[in-house]
């Protein structure tokens, strides 16, 4: 059992118990919004490039990595026809 005369009034005041409460809202609330921030990418370094070809010969294919001078720094996603050529994403 805890004995009351311990505990400090100060700390349990209702005024002191709001402002714990608020601060506590606030750092759900922020919490949530980093969270959404998240989910949506904003984080993220992720960019989307999309390419016209007239053609892309025969070894090409979805999954195929794409390379600038050796290193690969990402993959095609999507490979359809387009107006008088092919569309890569």
């Amino acid at each position: 059992m805890i004995d009351a005369s311990l505990i400090d009034p100060d700390l349990t005041s209702r005024g002191v118990l709001v402002r714990r409460g608020l601060v506590l809202l606030l750092l759900l609330a922020l919490a949530g919004a980093l969270l959404l921030a998240y989910a949506r990418g904003t984080f993220s370094d992720d960019v989307t490039v999309h390419a016209q070809l007239d053609d892309v010969g025969g070894a090409l294919v979805p999954g195929s990595d794409v390379k600038v001078d050796g290193n690969v720094v990402g993959r095609v996603s999507r490979i359809g026809a387009s107006d008088g050529g092919v569309r890569l994403d």
